[in-house]
């Protein structure tokens, strides 16, 4: 039978569980449930998304039965809660029983999976049966272990049996194998599509799961085609060549006026060290914009919006994607990267890391063994490890030089990100390291070299990476 889901994660906090799981008319209580995701997972689980994928089957309709996401901060997986049924008191589970007929004898259960659809753990937190304690004193449901509903589970075959009749052996395997196959196969339906190109003078890719057959093309060369016409430096008929050959002086465009405003900001933030006026030729040139006019102090004086336009356009396209109701989705354009829910294997975006060792002119690889994993998030990586000097202090206009080697930023907005990861490669690491502390809405993995020579890591609390055998973390 083909099976047509959608999956919609909705948010679920510890505190709000307890009401969640009354309405399954499940009897354990959340603090159990968080109890036993603690011994398994080694640490609180602080929060479920609810994975409502069973409100439109038809042969899969009992209301006390609910898949989740289980969010754990290092590792996405995937959680079933149910009851089985005992045929003691005169019935047993089948896919068309209402579970909820209180005179059947019953156990409540979960089945905890890895992000492949892979059973990690099968727990029984309450039972209304004579043995139920016993399949957990022996261990009978270790049984079910990394299976993926591949091939056939046959009670008295695959299964051990346990003593007494009074837990269906039949029962269970049949509901861990319709539910295995029920999750792996919708997990495998999931696949991710690839819009990819060339644009804004290098690559860009999107991968997205879509939940109808919305063409996401049009749309992306819109976005792309109208940022050229705003804030192109090389057509001449673009609005940012226009103002800077001084042709017009009209900025009555939102575009424009939005990515000023931030550009501003970051600015003041960084106390000078990020700077959209074309410091060659503008240095000591104010910019300001009333009333839809830009007013220059020099005539002379030019604007560049390219370290931070790529990220912005990110930006635009992520939330165009989000209007079009796609919630899975990754956006890179020239390494500026934006994301949003789950991978293809239902895990969050794992994001690899230029190693700027190896990284060296034309020479490219990515960092063996560091990534970092995000969702929800912007991620932008700079560094002066290719080309040497490339990047312009705007206070003395002279290539930045310090000890940084490359700055990953991680941040809401991608256009946010790709600024602030040159201001930090400007700054040099000490600098680098308060402006972080005063910003504790960025987070940041910072290589760079110490007195030694040696090449160090630092990063901020919080953000997860998984580290290069030759690369050292400092605190």
């Amino acid at each position: 039978m083909t099976m047509k889901i959608r999956f919609c994660y909705i948010l679920i906090f510890l505190f709000s569980t307890t009401d969640v799981l009354a309405q399954l008319g499940v009897q354990f209580t959340p603090e159990m449930l968080f109890k036993e995701l603690k011994k398994i997972e080694g640490h609180d689980s602080c929060k479920m998304l609810e994975n409502k994928i069973l409100s439109d089957i038809a042969t899969i309709n009992r209301s006390n039965e609910k898949y989740f996401v289980v969010k754990n901060g290092k590792r996405t997986k995937y959680l079933f809660i149910g009851r089985v049924n005992t045929c003691r008191a005169g019935g047993c589970s089948s896919p068309n029983t209402n579970s909820l007929q209180t005179y059947y004898e019953f156990f409540d259960y979960f089945i905890l999976y890895d992000s492949a659809a892979r059973v990690v753990s099968v727990r029984v937190y309450n039972y209304e049966a004579t043995h139920g304690h016993e399949i957990m004193l022996k261990g009978w449901l270790k049984q079910f272990e990394n299976y993926d509903g591949s091939y056939e589970l046959k009670a008295g075959k695959h299964i051990s049996s346990i003593t007494g009749a009074t837990i269906s052996v039949s029962n269970i395997v049949e509901d861990v194998k319709m539910r295995t196959r029920f999750l792996r196969e919708n997990l495998q339906q999931n696949k991710y599509k690839v819009y990819e190109g060339f644009a804004q003078g290098t690559t860009f890719r999107i991968l997205y799961v879509a939940t109808n057959k919305t063409d996401i093309k049009p749309g992306i060369d819109s976005i792309l085609q109208r940022v050229d016409d705003v804030f192109s430096r090389y057509k001449n008929e673009s609005l940012l060549s226009k103002l800077n050959a001084n042709e017009t002086n009209m900025v009555n465009d939102s575009l424009f006026n939005v990515l000023f405003l931030k550009a501003q900001r970051i600015e003041k933030l960084s106390g000078g060290a990020f700077d959209i006026r074309a410091t060659y030729h503008s240095v000591g040139c104010d910019f300001a914009v009333e009333n839809g006019i830009l007013i220059k102090s020099d005539a002379s004086g030019k604007l560049d919006f390219d370290g931070i336009a790529q990220g912005y356009t990110v930006d635009l396209i992520s939330e165009w994607l989000h209007s079009k109701h796609l919630e899975n989705f990754l956006v890179e354009i020239g390494g500026e990267i934006r994301c949003a829910g789950l991978d293809e294997k239902g895990d969050t975006w794992l994001i690899g890391i230029d190693n700027p060792v190896t990284n060296s002119g034309s020479n490219y690889q990515m960092l063996d063994g560091f990534q970092l994993r995000v969702s929800g998030k912007s991620v932008s990586t700079s560094g002066n490890y290719r080309h040497k000097g490339h990047i312009l202090d705007p206070l003395n206009g002279l290539g930045a030089e310090n000890e940084i080697m490359s700055v990953t930023v991680v941040a809401d907005e991608c256009a946010e990100a790709d600024a602030v990861a040159t201001v930090l490669c400007i700054k040099g690491l000490n600098e680098s390291i308060s402006f972080l502390k005063n910003n504790k809405q960025l987070q940041a993995i910072i290589i760079y070299t110490d007195a030694d020579g040696e090449i160090k890591i630092y990063k901020t609390p919080g953000i997860e990476i998984y580290l290069s055998k030759d690369l050292v973390p400092t605190k």
